[in-house]
């Protein structure tokens, strides 16, 4: 709908997705239907000074993800997603509100903001569409969680910390809440509004009053002369009418570091003083000399560091090969990957015993220095990781940095089999295949230990190949960015810990 008063250089997006009647998703009718009264309403208004398109997608996010690429002329990739030409457009989008209404009857409406890779919508479009729902008496809630009716109390402290952690555990995952999500990807501002209906709730909210709603967000975004930029883009939601700033979350991230921080600078310093002893007495023939020769330079540990990010780097192409071949022994994609990934990992376990059979008789760096330089790596990632996707560094930091600090080489062979089984839980696979035991459990929990366990590796079977084809159709970095860094830092520990010792 071209606005009567503007050139056309900027423009709002409405979009509902279409599902079949056999889709295993709720149906979305409804919205359809209130969009086109939308638009016949819309028509006959002269205030609009942008343009307003009525976006119906299929296929779920693929659709939204093809009508974005070919609007704003991305060059299409035929070999992952094809997609045509739009015979026309307009400016530039600020803001898209998409619609999953489910029924003629509303109780609640949910506002879905998480992103692709983990970007959230401006605070403020999030804000404007809360304070339009309550003004028109309707129930909003965020992860389908209402607010607390005493937010002060401890109780309410409960429930908003649970809330928030339910953002933290679907953001972390990087993937769209929506079809809005792909929107944030351009720059556009955009949240989704899915209705819920209680049984118990005979009255409702009725579709003009959710239409009301969508008009207020849309006349007031209408007035703006700018795109929205005043409020905050990185934040925390525990409640609607309250949400946590990067400014409070970061400082208690930072502290989480710290101990990474404090113990590569005592190995760094460690090291310097080994060194400075060595060059005093480098004429020491002793019997309790090092043989091979320790190197405690930070310099050393470059190979060894090339070595693993290659395996990474190698790691993160190979999953289509793991499917070709998989197709060869009449795998499905998913267990192809599964396959493959696992084999990957179960070989990289001996990469101490290769380097122990042949390193000897070499200089080695030693495992002081290969540690400060994966705890700094290692600290870069999760400081840079928290800039983007701050939920998924906060996971990663609380379960790996306990363990990645305390990791050293050990004589005590059930100290070393202690560590190893820890370090391997820490991993990335360890930690994709806790995280989908949890989730299991929390949608069985009725269920016994041997089924739960059977769904879970079922589930990680789906999530690992879901992450690889996100990767290459929607560019989720998740998968590409946890084997080329994660998993490669990760080795470098665990060569640390099965250092060989010398006498």
């Amino acid at each position: 709908m071209r606005a009567p008063r503007s050139p056309g250089t900027e423009a709002l997006v409405v979009a509902v997705p279409f599902r079949p009647p056999t889709s295993v998703h709720q149906g979305t009718a409804p919205g359809i239907a209130l969009m086109l009264a939308l638009a016949k309403f819309f028509r006959k208004r002269s205030y609009w000074s942008k343009d307003i398109i009525f976006l119906i997608t299929e296929h779920e996010q693929l659709g939204a993800r093809a009508w974005l690429d070919a609007y704003y002329r991305v060059e299409a990739n035929d070999e992952v997603l094809e997609f045509g030409r739009l015979e026309s457009r307009s400016g530039k989008i600020q803001a898209a509100i998409n619609l999953e209404l489910h029924g003629p009857f509303v109780s609640s409406i949910d506002v879905k903001v998480e992103g692709l890779t983990g970007q959230l919508p401006n605070l403020d479009l999030f804000n404007l569409v809360v304070r339009l729902c309550g003004r028109e008496g309707i129930s909003v809630t965020f992860k389908n969680r209402a607010n607390h009716v005493q937010p002060n109390t401890f109780n309410g402290w409960k429930h908003q910390f649970q809330t928030m952690m339910a953002m933290v555990k679907s953001h972390a995952t990087g993937v769209p809440s929506g079809n809005h999500g792909h929107f944030l990807r351009y720059n556009v501002e955009a949240v989704t509004l899915e209705s819920h209906h209680n049984a118990r709730n005979r009255k409702g909210a009725s579709f003009l009053k959710v239409g009301r709603v969508v008009e207020g967000t849309f006349r007031s975004l209408n007035n703006l002369l700018e795109s929205l930029h005043q409020s905050f883009f990185f934040y925390l939601l525990p409640a609607t009418d309250r949400y946590v700033s990067i400014g409070l979350y970061m400082p208690p991230f930072g502290l989480i570091l710290l101990p990474i921080l404090l113990t590569a600078l005592s190995l760094r310093i460690k090291t310097a003083m080994i060194k400075a002893d060595k060059n005093k007495d480098s004429t020491d023939s002793r019997p309790g000399a090092r043989s091979p020769s320790t190197d405690y330079s930070l310099t050393a540990t470059i190979r060894d560091l090339v070595f693993g990010h290659l395996i990474g780097v190698s790691l993160a192409f190979l999953p289509p090969y793991f499917d070709i071949i998989g197709q060869t022994l009449q795998l499905n994609s998913g267990e192809s990957i599964l396959i493959g990934t696992t084999t990957v990992f179960l070989s990289v376990l001996t990469i101490p015993l290769f380097l122990s059979k042949h390193l000897k008789g070499s200089i080695v760096a030693s495992w002081e220095a290969m540690k400060c330089v994966a705890l700094l790596e290692m600290a870069l990632l999760l400081a840079t990781t928290s800039l983007v996707n701050f939920s998924l560094a906060l996971l990663v930091a609380i379960f790996t940095v306990p363990v990645l600090v305390t990791v050293s080489p050990s004589t005590s062979r059930l100290k070393s089999c202690v560590q190893s089984v820890f370090l391997i839980l820490s991993s990335p696979l360890g930690l994709a295949f806790i995280a989908v035991l949890y989730d299991t459990w929390t949608t069985h929990p009725d269920s016994d230990f041997k089924k739960i366990l059977v769904q879970t590796m079922s589930a990680s079977k789906r999530a690992l190949l879901f992450s690889v084809t996100d990767s290459y159709i929607y560019g989720n970095w998740l998968f590409p960015v946890t084997c080329i860094f994660h998993y490669s830092t990760w080795i470098q520990f665990w060569c640390v810990l099965h250092r060989p010792h010398y006498s």
